[in-house]
């Protein structure tokens, strides 16, 4: 079974529309009110395999700005994903929304969540969350260097 499948399976039930970062695609609908009802969080394995499988990752921002990686930079930025730990105070911003790719199949929708004492991802499944982890120390500093820039760049 290649990590596709793996993937693939994992991933089961996901039918979501592919983010265009040309801005010419909508983003899909989804609730984003902050939840205090805890989710599941993903295991070791299962972040490897997403890990393992993403080739390509569409990130949009809220503040207007997205941007797409590919290769080790996709697996980069899924690996700051602290395994096993279930979020507890899920009331955090979201910043931006991912989608996450495997030979152009998305496999997988997240969005990352960052504030004054919180950061986590949240997966998505029908674009309902379904698993919540913690955001490990350089994923939040690889995040507010990345809002810097994009607060920098952005007109006055």
């Amino acid at each position: 079974m290649n990590r596709y499948t793996i993937a693939i399976m994992f991933f089961v039930g996901l039918l979501l529309s592919s983010c265009n970062t040309g801005g010419k695609e909508a983003e899909p609908e989804q609730s984003q009110e902050p939840t205090s009802a805890a989710l599941p969080s993903m295991s070791r394995e299962q972040i490897i395999n997403l890990v393992n499988a993403v080739d390509d990752l569409d990130l949009v921002y809220n503040q207007g700005f997205s941007v797409n990686v590919q290769g080790g930079g996709a697996k980069q930025n899924l690996i700051f994903m602290i395994p096993d730990v279930q979020v507890e105070n899920m009331n955090c911003p979201e910043i931006c929304l991912m989608f996450a790719k495997s030979q152009g199949e998305q496999i997988g929708h997240l969005s990352a969540h960052l504030g004054q004492g919180c950061a986590y991802y949240v997966l998505y499944e029908n674009n309902r969350p379904v698993a919540a982890n913690y955001m490990d120390e350089k994923g939040v500093a690889f995040y507010n260097n990345m809002l810097r820039q994009i607060k920098t760049q952005s007109p006055q």
